[in-house]
């Protein structure tokens, strides 16, 4: 059996269950400011989340971490310039696209009326972390893959 990780009450499941328009029209309210937000700040006044410390994993043992580029991808991504962020981690890429679609996947099915779909959160959780250490090791012997 495995262990939740985080408890979340049965109420508010059963509430997200009955009624989940309101929820997902709150994700995507949520998704779309969060573009535009950020959009704003960066163009208008230059803010940008982009730095460039010394990454502590690289300089201790001179190995890319699968986070690697994390911070510039999430930049590019919300400025729409996705094939950098591709370029910056294009696992988390990935991700992040999988988890938008599977999103819009959910929304589509609900507002139609149609059952959702649901995911097995254990399988996606075990195959993200083989494809995470695959990641890994491939973007420190495989060039292209490395920042």
């Amino acid at each position: 059996m495995v262990k939740k990780i985080i408890h979340i009450p049965q109420s508010i499941i059963k509430s997200i269950e009955k009624r989940p328009k309101p929820y997902l029209i709150a994700f995507w309210v949520f998704v779309l400011l969060g573009f535009l937000v950020y959009n704003l700040l960066y163009r208008l006044v230059g803010f940008t989340i982009t730095t460039d410390p010394p990454l502590g994993f690289y300089t201790a043992t001179g190995i890319y971490c699968p986070a690697c580029g994390g911070t510039r991808m999430t930049h590019n991504f919300l400025t729409f310039g996705w094939w950098r962020a591709f370029v910056f981690n294009p696992f988390f890429f990935i991700l992040y696209i999988a988890i938008l679609g599977y999103m819009a996947l959910i929304t589509v099915q609900i507002f139609l009326g149609e059952k959702p779909y649901k995911a097995n959160f254990v399988v996606f959780i075990l195959v993200w972390v083989v494809m995470i250490i695959i990641f890994t090791v491939l973007r420190n012997f495989v060039p292209f893959l490395a920042i």
